[in-house]
């Protein structure tokens, strides 16, 4: 067994170039564009098998996944080194001044995922979240709504023809008001119900990711002439920073565009990856100049902090499903457009000049093992030797949830908690609150139904691939799988199990994007 799997995930990368000048133009390197276009030959190859990939596969045991596991971590190891290996890949992060010193860096990234592999959702009264937007925004309604694309908007549209059938009828199925439920005006969205201390948006967009503090905050020095708890040793736990810079800070427009420190941001992905696009405009409470996840990267980039600020910065959007380097496909190299991905040509001399901090995401558009790696590493390898300065952050692709449809079936964006927050007030509807621990792998060889790709193992797996990839490479990895395994709701539904709807559980990476940066100014 373990043979067969070597065999389907025997690499094939190519040899990329390996000069350290990074001055060099790669318009005049011949290396470079012998290796682009066997690159491009080869995993066009790959592409044309992607269909036969979403089909039903060999069914594997846990243990065979482990094994997979394993081949994964070996190959990935050896060609990292091999690529990115210059003696100093882990002692440095590009696109900061960090520069030879393995142990902040280590620290860094130690604190990141402490940040994003040791917490829960909480959920934050109703009262509690209503005042915090009046401090933070002057209004009621503040960052609870998105003034993004409309289709993130379906689950608040959902809340409020509920509120509005409650209104009318007392129920939300038209059937007759229960004694005490009907509603006697109609309530806007946002909008704070001190008579029933109740505050008007969806049961999903009230609970926040909050870090284990005695892990990941900072270390606080016992009271003069007292002893240290008793028990477990924190200093043996703790992750990160000891000092102030392990504080989980909130995020603010202002504070956020001062660790942007007037650096556009460009966002790359697949569609997954839109939804921060407008995030991160929404929360800025910035103005949209494009619409769609195709008509982007032609349009006017956003400005993502105002010019008049003292911290101007602009955002962009590309949708590229594969994140393919340098362009989308070279016709002169009889390469044409595949209509199984979107590749809108992102990395450019012209954008990645302009926009230092990049986001990616190959999200769930299913590869291979081989083909996800090769392309990935092509891509940072791209990234690594010709814009040094560019900071990447990649982020973890998140587990599709099994239980979406149920949820939504249940009318989860229609239910309102009650004042202990255990049930809903609108007949018909169960309340639903985020998982306690997050999913396990399950073989998929029990029989029940036939498994496509990609599974919880594949997300896995080719998130831990990632890590070591953009890691190699001097980029900053978000671990976020698990911390986003844990909320099945709030999703968009309707067949569309992998986004979720804004505002929503995303919204957490504005905190964690913020703080990133700001311990990353160090």
């Amino acid at each position: 067994a373990l043979l067969y799997f070597r065999a389907n995930l025997q690499s094939t990368l190519l040899p990329t170039p390996a000069s350290d000048n990074h001055s060099h133009d790669h318009i005049h390197d011949p290396v470079y564009h012998d290796n682009h276009q066997q690159f491009h030959s080869q995993t066009n190859e790959h592409r044309q098998k992607s269909l036969k990939d979403r089909r039903p596969t060999v069914p594997l045991t846990l243990d065979e996944f482990a094994a997979l596991d394993d081949i994964a971590e070996a190959i990935v190891k050896v060609e990292t080194h091999r690529v990115f290996n210059d003696g100093e890949r882990f002692e440095r992060i590009r696109g900061t001044k960090i520069q030879k010193n393995l142990d902040l860096v280590k620290t860094i990234r130690d604190q990141i995922d402490c940040w994003t592999q040791h917490g829960s959702w909480k959920r934050i009264s109703d009262k509690e979240l209503h005042l915090e937007q009046l401090e933070a925004t002057g209004s009621p309604q503040g960052r609870l709504r998105t003034m993004g694309d409309t289709r993130f908007a379906k689950c608040d549209a959902r809340f409020m023809d509920s509120l509005d059938r409650s209104r009318t009828t007392g129920n939300r199925d038209g059937s007759a008001p229960s004694a005490g439920h009907q509603e006697e005006r109609l309530h806007v969205l946002g909008e704070y119900d001190a008579e029933n201390e109740r505050l008007m948006v969806r049961e999903a967009v009230k609970y926040r990711w909050v870090p284990d503090e005695e892990r990941c905050g900072p270390v606080r020095p016992s009271p003069a002439g007292t002893l240290p708890p008793t028990g477990e040793d924190k200093n043996r736990t703790k992750m990160g920073f000891a000092d102030d810079r392990a504080e989980y800070r909130p995020f603010t427009p202002q504070k956020f565009c001062q660790v942007l420190n007037q650096r556009n941001m460009l966002v790359v992905g697949d569609l997954t990856q839109f939804q921060f696009h407008d995030l991160f405009l929404s929360a800025s409470g910035m103005n949209y100049n494009c619409f769609g996840e195709l008509g982007c990267l032609h349009k006017a980039p956003h400005d993502l902090c105002p010019r008049g600020g003292g911290f101007p910065a602009q955002l962009k959007y590309a949708r590229n499903d594969v994140l393919s380097v340098p362009s989308a496909f070279n016709p002169e190299d009889d390469e044409y457009p595949n209509a199984m991905t979107v590749e809108q040509p992102w990395a450019s001399s012209e954008l990645l000049k302009r926009y230092k901090i990049v986001f990616l995401n190959k999200g769930l558009f299913w590869q291979t093992d081989d083909e996800f790696l090769t392309e990935l590493v092509f891509t940072m390898k791209y990234m690594w030797k010709f814009y040094p300065d560019n900071l990447v952050i990649y982020r973890a692709t998140h587990p599709v949830s099994s239980e979406c449809l149920k949820m939504k079936n249940e009318h989860e964006d229609e239910a309102i908690a009650s004042k202990d927050g255990l049930t809903s007030v609108v007949p018909g509807t169960i309340l639903q609150r985020p998982l306690t621990e997050t999913p396990r792998r399950e073989s998929d060889n029990q029989g029940r139904k036939p498994v496509y790709r990609p599974t919880l193992a594949d997300i896995q797996r080719q998130n831990k691939l990632a890590r070591a990839v953009i890691e190699s490479a001097g980029g900053i990895f978000l671990d976020t799988e698990a911390m986003f395994g844990m909320r099945p709701d709030g999703r968009l539904g309707n067949g569309d199990c992998s986004r979720f709807c804004a505002p929503g559980p995303l919204d957490a990476y504005t905190d964690l994007l913020y703080n990133t940066l700001r311990i990353l100014q160090s």
